[in-house]
């Protein structure tokens, strides 16, 4: 009895062992390291879409230097030269339509200027808000929050 049970655990091993192999072949190089599990910047497929978001954004203001907003305009770079195909610039200044402004009132002059204070301070500290705006007679999208922590969210 003993025999035919330790000859069915071989074979079954040497099955699990074959099997195994056989499963994890086809899938060699293909494990990602986590990151592109959250923040996946895909280059957008649909045509239409993509000319639309490339319209409304061609610059990006984005003053401020403190470390976490260091780290919010990497990911914007990111995920912008991601998901549009092209380097979006960076422009100290308000340039014309299509630009996205990211700030908070004390990091952005231009934020400041919109008089969001009390909204902001609503949202917390880790919250943030997203808008158009029509700015100086410019079209934008304004993204603001109350901390820097708000912005990297």
């Amino acid at each position: 009895m003993y025999s035919k049970i330790k000859g069915f655990s071989n074979s079954f091993g040497s099955l699990v062992i074959v099997f195994f192999i056989f499963l994890t072949l086809p899938f060699k190089g293909v494990a990602e390291d986590g990151y592109r599990l959250w923040l996946r910047y895909d280059r957008i497929t649909d045509e239409n879409k993509l000319n639309e978001y490339r319209k409304n954004i061609q610059t990006i203001h984005f003053p401020g230097d403190s470390p976490v907003l260091k780290a919010a305009r990497e990911e914007l770079t990111n995920g912008i030269s991601g998901l549009l195909g092209v380097q979006v610039k960076f422009m100290d200044k308000l340039t014309g339509s299509g630009t996205l402004i990211v700030g908070t009132p004390k990091s952005s002059k231009v934020v400041a200027s919109l008089k969001l204070n009390d909204k902001l301070k609503k949202l917390g500290r880790e919250g943030y808000r997203i808008q158009n705006s029509l700015i100086k007679g410019k079209k934008c999208i304004v993204i603001a929050a109350d901390t820097d922590v708000g912005i990297l969210y």
